[in-house]
């Protein structure tokens, strides 16, 4: 996750017609780990997959195949990857682009409904410094809501954490953008973009975002911090309807209480609406919205 400036969080080891998941044409498996020298330019392979483990990719619709989910609202995950498919798109329309894997959940094969995306885009040094200056300037990071995170990411490179609204819910991207120049692929990452063969390291994506010092981050107001809280509060639901520990962690967060050790889920959801109750501003009424929404849909989920 894309943290404010000046702010610690808990450690991330981040409408329409939905296609269907399976494409009679096939695509490029990425539920694999990368291969050195390997292309993954959304070239359509010889032997179609039916692989429902795991998402393919091809050059008529990116997201292909997704692996079965079970947990979490099913509308979430074909929003999630109507999306995926968009910026996906988007990213392989730009020639800057040098390469890009799913990472997070998504690439290590692990996501459900509620996982967002976790996307690293590698890029040529001039290619990111021009992003790093402007990156709403790219489509491929265009979004409701912004933020940018470069102090989450080492000395070189950057990164932006976006929140876009979809059918009146929050969907999230996360976008980290390193060098090609020094850049392998984390040994957990599905290469979905590759024009140049790029090798395989042998860290993780953690370890790999970890190395090097870190770089100031930008200015950022009071209500800015606000806003960007409020954008949080979907990531600590989706916790509480995995019922997972880390929505204690969140709670201490984005409530500013580290003693909270509440573990009873439908308590911790009220106490993420109060906490949501507190940051809402008539200036993102649409934001308060979709968060407020996206609660209701976690709550239908506690009584499964």
């Amino acid at each position: 996750m894309v943290y404010p400036d000046g702010l610690v969080g808990p450690d991330t080891v981040t409408t329409g017609q939905i296609r269907p998941f399976v494409d009679s044409k096939g695509g490029i498996d990425v539920n694999r780990p990368a291969q050195p020298n390997q292309s993954h330019d959304f070239h359509v392979p010889a032997s179609p997959t039916n692989d429902t483990q795991g998402i393919s990719l091809t050059s008529q619709g990116r997201v292909a195949t997704m692996r079965k989910m079970t947990d979490g609202p099913a509308l979430l995950g074909e929003l999630r990857d109507g999306l995926l498919d968009q910026v996906l798109g988007l990213l392989e329309a730009d020639p800057a682009v040098e390469g890009v894997a799913l990472i997070g959940s998504l690439g290590r094969g692990e996501a459900d409904n509620w996982s967002d995306v976790d996307l690293l885009v590698l890029m040529g040094d001039q290619a990111l410094a021009r992003f790093k200056d402007k990156p709403a300037a790219s489509p491929w990071a265009q979004a409701d809501l912004l933020v940018d995170g470069r102090h989450n990411s080492p000395a070189g490179a950057t990164s932006v954490g976006t929140t876009h609204l979809r059918s009146g819910l929050p969907v999230r991207v996360d976008l980290h953008v390193h060098p090609i120049a020094v850049t392998p692929w984390p040994v957990d990452g599905r290469v979905v973009l590759e024009r140049r063969a790029i090798a395989v390291g042998t860290w993780s994506f953690d370890e790999l975002n970890a190395d090097g010092s870190r770089q100031p981050a930008t200015a950022k107001t009071s209500e800015e911090i606000r806003k960007i809280h409020l954008s949080y509060v979907p990531t600590a639901g989706k916790y509480i309807g995995r019922r997972s520990p880390r929505a204690r962690e969140m709670i201490r967060f984005l409530g500013r209480n580290p003693d909270y050790e509440v573990r009873e889920p439908a308590a911790q959801l009220l106490a993420l609406r109060d906490i949501a109750g507190g940051l809402p501003d008539p200036s993102w009424a649409w934001l308060s919205d979709a968060v407020a929404s996206y609660l209701d849909l976690v709550e239908a989920t506690l009584s499964l």
